[in-house]
């Protein structure tokens, strides 16, 4: 059995096909992991979740920002912009099924040495925290009142954590760091609106990966959402974002011998 992961889709299902006839991926067999932000940017959003879904077991899916935002605008927390592409999962017949199947879906997912998460982990969160505050927040989604919860998934601040935050401060804080974080200061505080590559992170900030007390570095953490970072491969971490919904590629890696796999995404 291998495992394959594979960076942000952005609803760009016909790469995704070539991708995983590359990697002669076997769903009787293999294991998929998605690093979140499988919808929107592209233009076959339902497609992507369809086959995520029939993959059953055989796939491991995790949230990313923009499943986020897709939930909120489903439960009428968030309008839906011009930009977004995901009117067709909306509009399907099955909506309230898949919707429900996307927020059942965790914020981050452990086996062995490897942690799956779509943006980052806080540095000063051990990896028995990081456990215990994604399941807070996915609590929140998978209750009955989620829908009325979602307006408080979104906001730029707290910019940091406190183990004292309270409610939907939180709980939006835990979200933005595994969902929507790129860069931090090293005393922990995030810079949610920068975009661009590790090398203009603004004065005082580095990749979340790379401070220096992060307390998950026995970890391998496989992430995404990075794409002006691209594809990169350490020791404790495999970043595969590498622009898919930008028309650029989509980056897939086998775990355990590291072995890339890539498709352009014209």
């Amino acid at each position: 059995m291998a495992i394959y992961a594979i960076g942000d889709i952005q609803g760009c299902f016909e790469p995704l096909q070539r991708l995983l006839a590359a990697m002669e991926f076997n769903p009787a067999s293999d294991k998929l992991w998605l690093t979140g932000d499988m919808v929107n940017r592209g233009e076959d959003s339902l497609k992507v979740l369809r086959l995520a879904m029939s993959l059953g077991t055989s796939c491991v899916a995790v949230l990313g920002n923009h499943e986020i935002h897709m939930l909120a605008v489903y439960a009428g927390a968030r309008h839906i912009r011009h930009k977004d592409t995901f009117q067709d999962i909306l509009s399907a017949p099955d909506a309230g099924q898949i919707i429900d199947w996307l927020r059942r879906r965790p914020l981050l997912y452990a086996e062995g040495e490897y942690f799956l998460v779509h943006a980052g982990l806080m540095p000063q969160w051990s990896a028995q925290d990081a456990l215990k505050h994604a399941a807070e927040a996915e609590s929140v989604l998978r209750s009955h009142g989620w829908k009325e919860a979602m307006a408080g998934f979104f906001g730029d601040g707290p910019d940091h954590w406190d183990e004292n935050l309270p409610g939907m401060e939180r709980i939006r804080s835990i979200v933005n760091a595994m969902v929507r974080m790129r860069v931090i200061t090293m005393h922990g505080k995030m810079d949610l609106s920068f975009t661009g590559p590790p090398a203009e992170a603004p004065p005082g900030y580095i990749p979340w990966s790379l401070h220096p007390g992060r307390m998950t570095k026995d970890k391998v953490v496989v992430c995404g959402h990075w794409a002006a970072q691209g594809a990169v491969i350490r020791e404790d971490m495999i970043a595969l974002d590498s622009g898919c919904g930008w028309k650029h590629g989509l980056t897939g890696a086998r775990l355990d011998d590291r072995k890339m796999f890539f498709v352009m995404c014209q």
